[in-house]
């Protein structure tokens, strides 16, 4: 799955997230470890991005595969996940 400034915007993430993501990815990104990675450091909300843009599948597939991570990615992901509280 590809994902595009324009597709956060239409999403109605937050101007910031939107303007932080478009700042690394001009021309969006494919959803893969290494660009997940990426958008936890830069403090992006990857969860809002799953439950707003993916499909059911898509859901349980990325759950599936977050379940199957080294304890680094882990502890970075729970880092994004104490910020859930605010929209991208």
């Amino acid at each position: 799955m590809k994902i595009t400034a324009t597709m956060l915007r239409k999403a109605e993430a937050c101007s910031e997230q939107v303007d932080i993501f478009r700042e690394e990815w001009p021309r969006g990104c494919v959803v893969n470890e290494a660009n997940i990675r990426r958008a936890l450091e830069l403090e992006l909300d990857v969860w809002w991005v799953v439950e707003y843009l993916f499909s059911r599948i898509a859901k349980d597939a990325f759950r599936e595969k977050c379940t199957n991570i080294d304890e680094t990615w882990i502890n970075i992901w729970q880092k994004a996940l104490c910020k859930t509280s605010r929209k991208v």
